[in-house]
């Protein structure tokens, strides 16, 4: 078994999460990273994506976990994001980052976020 990582990074998605009514009113982006655990023996021999996680559906599927509910937390959108992409049965693992840039903190910063990791390794 040849096991390997497959990635997304950077996905933006608009969506109304937040603790606060006014986040889930107006809505803000979110940055969603992606790390899937999977076995890549049989996609490295065939070079068919059969074999392997499609990163473009994953990434869809991202999108439409963190745009058709509403979350208080990150922590509860990683996990809703994590248990569908395990679905799938190629991945074993999946981390899920959740950067939320413009987070009304009171303070300046960069942003904040969650990782959560979910399945078997």
């Amino acid at each position: 078994m040849n096991k390997g990582r497959v990635f997304i990074e950077g996905i933006r998605v608009f969506a109304h999460h937040g603790v606060f009514p006014e986040e889930k009113k107006k809505g803000q982006d979110f940055l969603i990273d992606v790390t899937m655990d999977v076995d890549i023996e049989k996609a490295s021999i065939s070079d068919n994506i059969d074999d392997t996680v499609d990163y473009a559906a994953v990434a869809r599927l991202v999108v439409e976990v963190a745009t058709s509910s509403s979350f208080n937390l990150l922590e509860s959108l990683c996990r809703a994001i994590a248990e569908r992409i395990l679905e799938n049965g190629k991945v074993s693992s999946v981390e899920v980052t959740i950067r939320k840039p413009d987070a009304p903190i009171g303070v300046e910063a960069r942003g904040v976020g969650v990782t959560l990791r979910h399945g078997i390794d």
